[in-house]
């Protein structure tokens, strides 16, 4: 079996996003979102290699690792810096299976959790998008 990489946004999307800046954001105490652990917990039992981004600063790493740790979740690799605008994920169609989408994306409502997320569900619905 593949191994599939997961790349998700910490902010909003497994941490509770408050309106303000990371000075404050990083003082608060950590609220995993509804669903994120029980997600995690899947991908760990099935070897998904977990890859987060932030636009937190990386001055701003440490705090945030301790965060993450705090309501405990793990991952292999924490991009800082990444920028706070739309992100495109990209990759080609393997010549053997045209039909099987290799790059899936995924948006979720700010602060709702990971309670409802299908990766199944989501890779069937791209995979109807697929444009040769």
């Amino acid at each position: 079996m593949k191994r599939i990489a997961i790349h998700s946004d910490v902010d909003g999307t497994i941490l509770k996003q408050y309106d303000e800046d990371f000075t404050d954001m990083l003082k608060r105490t950590p609220e995993i979102l509804p669903g994120v652990r029980d997600q995690f917990n899947k991908w760990s039992k099935n070897d998904y290699l977990i890859i987060l981004t932030t636009a937190r600063p990386e001055s701003s790493r440490q705090r945030t690792e301790e965060q993450l740790r705090e309501v405990g979740l793990f991952w292999h690799y924490l991009i800082m810096n990444y920028p706070n605008a739309p992100r495109y994920l990209i990759n080609d169609l393997h010549p053997s299976n045209l039909q099987e989408p290799r790059a899936i994306a995924i948006n979720l409502h700010r602060n709702k959790g990971m309670e409802e997320l299908d990766l199944e569900y989501a890779s069937m619905q791209q995979a109807s998008k697929i444009r040769y």
